[in-house]
């Protein structure tokens, strides 16, 4: 092959290459509304915290899947226990779930009475048109898992947001239900003698250590 020709090939692959790329799909960034300590401090402000870390094992995944009526959570999570004077006032989960085709990051706030405090979004990768408005993520507070906790029923949702309002609603049901499940608003320390099986020779399901 001459240099001509090989020049003519190079350059026709530069531009076919180039009109690849002008023609593939855009992906959006993911768009990050709140950090961690942002999405705690908006939920309950003033506040002193402490990460805890909570393993499960399959039945306990198992049975948070049941009574959420969705997936599962992850095997190990991280409730951040939140206090003030002293006190528990309530527990803030972080959850990742896919909305569409990309990932979404919310905080859910629940209160000592295990009922929802507030859902926050943190991070969404979705085009920013398939968030819902703010009055949609306002109808959560002082929710509880039941079955008034669904699109269509209680929870009205948002036209051209679908996915998204059937999204938020998963993942608020799995976290109450994750809640349910650790069974108390703060996590054991790790020098805390493990708890005796039940009587029917299973355990908890659960493992705690604190952070």
């Amino acid at each position: 092959m001459n240099a001509p020709t090989q020049s003519l090939l190079l350059n026709q692959l530069a531009f076919a290459l180039g009109v690849m790329l002008l023609l593939a799909p855009r992906v959006p960034a993911q768009t990050v509304f709140f950090t961690v300590d942002q999405a705690i401090a908006e939920c309950f402000p003033d506040a002193e915290v402490t990460r805890t870390t909570a393993v499960l094992d399959d039945a306990a995944r198992k049975r948070i899947e049941e009574a959420s009526g969705g997936d599962a959570p992850t095997a190990i999570v991280h409730p951040y226990v939140v206090r003030k004077d002293g006190e528990v006032i309530g527990t803030v989960y972080f959850d990742v779930h896919r909305v569409r085709t990309r990932r979404e990051t919310m905080a859910v706030a629940i209160g000592t009475d295990g009922r929802l405090v507030r859902a926050l979004v943190c991070a969404f990768a979705e085009p920013q048109d398939y968030i819902p408005p703010q009055p949609f993520y306002d109808q959560f507070a002082n929710r509880a898992l039941d079955d008034e906790l669904r699109l269509r029923r209680g929870v009205d949702g948002v036209t051209g947001a679908t996915l998204t309002c059937k999204a938020t609603v998963g993942c608020v049901r799995r976290v109450l239900a994750l809640h349910a499940e650790l069974g108390r608003d703060a996590p054991e320390p790790d020098d805390v003698p493990p708890k005796p099986e039940e009587p029917d020779g299973r355990g908890t399901g659960v493992s705690r250590r604190r952070r």
